[in-house]
């Protein structure tokens, strides 16, 4: 459907074609993302989990360089945690973190994600 726009003086605004809802995409798209990330039970943002592979990979390196890490990882009580430190104890089964001069393991089952500190 052509909207008649032969009265304007101007040609650029003859000839316009409106996006229609390309124009909204942008808006429509991080919503949409945003509300993917929470989930609608507990309110809590939803992590992608990394593969084994991937974790094994990051952690070796983090491991090796001594490197400052962010875990992502689910505690006793059931909910999604984050913490910064650096890794002590590297096993399959589990990690040992250093944090703030305390130490804490985490089993691989548990976790989530592993991102380098910027």
């Amino acid at each position: 459907m052509s909207v008649d726009r032969s009265y304007l003086q101007s040609k650029a605004a003859r000839e316009y074609q409106d996006r229609k809802m390309a124009k909204w995409m942008g808006f429509f798209l991080s919503e949409h993302t945003g509300s993917l990330k929470k989930d609608y039970n507990t309110g809590e943002a939803v992590y992608e989990r990394q593969s084994p592979q991937e974790k094994m990979m990051l952690l070796s390196q983090a491991f090796t360089q001594k490197l400052e890490i962010r875990f992502t990882y689910i505690d006793s009580t059931k909910r999604t945690t984050f913490i910064n430190g650096i890794i002590d104890v590297f096993d399959f089964d589990k990690v040992g973190v250093r944090v703030e001069g305390a130490y804490l393991f985490i089993n691989m089952d548990d976790l989530i994600r592993i991102d380098y500190e910027e």
